[in-house]
């Protein structure tokens, strides 16, 4: 099946798809790359999803206009990392333009050189297998190579805001 858009089709204007994506909740991921030059990149998105299960492949996207996008196109691939729900000060460091978004960070890279941060509620390092042209972004799939999941809980994204997951209840708290 192809889809097609044609002038019967209507498009809805990109504030309004803003708003709806923005009532989604989902987790704050930033994602990391390194070229064996050295050079790393990074960024806060909210666009991961998985694919598939077997083979194990997630996808995310990133803006074709962005400085680093020869770094996001040339490595190998790339770590995703779920953060904690105490990490929105990293997440803010890395949704900044520009700058050094690696400041103060003990990092060391990941299987796929991406480099890896440390405290996170899950990382998921991948091997990039395709990329496609999607409008002003470029959609980016990977195979996961290594995961690794801890007892912290997620930082969420809702609204343009960040907020911690709230914790579990405990049984008494039922009554």
């Amino acid at each position: 099946m192809s889809a097609s858009s044609g002038p019967d089709l209507p498009s809805v204007e990109p504030e309004t798809f803003r708003d709806v994506r923005g009532v989604w909740p989902t987790g704050v991921v930033v994602v990391t790359a390194g070229l064996p030059d050295g050079r790393s990149a990074g960024l806060v998105m909210v666009s991961l999803a998985p694919v598939t299960d077997d083979p194990p492949l997630v996808l995310w996207s990133v803006d074709r206009r962005s400085s680093a996008i020869d770094v996001w196109l040339g490595a190998a691939g790339y770590a995703l990392h779920v953060l904690a729900s105490d990490q929105e000060q990293l997440a803010r460091q890395f949704a900044q333009r520009g700058g050094e978004k690696f400041a103060g960070l003990d990092v060391h890279p990941g299987v796929v050189g991406a480099p890896l941060l440390g405290g996170v509620a899950a990382t998921v390092e991948c091997e990039t297998v395709a990329s496609h042209e999607a409008g002003r972004a470029v959609i980016l799939v990977g195979r996961v190579v290594a995961a690794r999941v801890t007892d912290r809980l997620p930082l969420l994204s809702h609204g343009g805001d960040m907020i911690p997951f709230p914790a579990p209840r405990a049984p008494e708290d039922d009554r």
